[in-house]
């Protein structure tokens, strides 16, 4: 499949399937985002309260998971606004603008890709989000 000029593109009904589907899958995260802030807010009533090295460590490791999937959800967020508006895009422009902002962007992708990567992003946070929830009950269970 290759890039398809915004107008043809906006009349897919394929397209517009694949740019719903993962919006949504996509505005979801917001979910995960705040449970990872209620996370590393425990970890941080917990730093007041620790008295070992390990659960400093964990501390630590929450937090540091924490900012992580922060930076995730700003990629979601950014994919978010780009997919909403995806019909009145120059697709052609959109890469050039990707690659100045990041030498490494991988320009000519097709709309298939970009939903996968969005996706991939989608999953790598939700398992730094799993991980890090992991972290706060051995915390909590070390504080016992």
């Amino acid at each position: 499949m290759t890039d398809l000029d915004n107008a043809e593109l906006a009349t897919q009904p394929k397209s517009y399937t694949k740019i719903v589907t993962i919006l949504a899958l996509l505005k979801s995260f917001k979910l995960i985002e705040l449970l990872a802030i209620v996370n590393n807010l425990v970890a941080i009533v917990f730093a007041t309260l620790a008295y070992s090295w390990q659960q400093k460590l964990l501390e630590v490791l929450v937090l540091g998971v924490g900012l992580l999937v922060m930076y995730f959800t700003i990629r979601i967020r950014i994919d978010v606004n780009l997919f909403n508006h995806w019909s009145k895009l120059d697709i052609a422009e959109l890469d050039e603008i990707l690659t100045m902002l990041n030498p490494a962007h991988q320009s000519g992708r097709t709309l298939t890709m970009r939903v996968m990567g969005s996706y991939s992003l989608f999953k790598r946070g939700a398992i730094l989000w799993a991980g890090q929830s992991i972290l706060i009950i051995l915390l909590v269970y070390l504080a016992t």
